[in-house]
């Protein structure tokens, strides 16, 4: 960590807990990058796929346990 880094540490830590976190999105926004549409649209339209599916399906779901153990299951077959 440089000299600067530890400097502006110090100080935040005199900020409020509003305050930090209105920094961390700061920092967090300046990361951001531009999205690229067409892998957007496909995020979403699996979001939907998995959403119908899962009121088709009576509101099932699996805990990640559940579904590991499938997955061992399958390859163990």
């Amino acid at each position: 960590m440089t000299q600067i880094t530890v400097k502006i540490f110090e100080e935040i830590k005199h900020l409020s807990e509003d305050e930090r976190a209105e920094l961390i999105e700061m920092i967090n926004d300046n990361f951001r990058y531009a999205v690229d549409p067409e892998i957007e649209k496909a995020w979403a339209d699996e979001a939907e796929r998995r959403y119908d599916n899962y009121k088709k399906n009576g509101g099932i779901t699996y805990t990640m346990d559940e579904v590991f153990k499938s997955v061992v299951n399958e390859r163990n077959k």
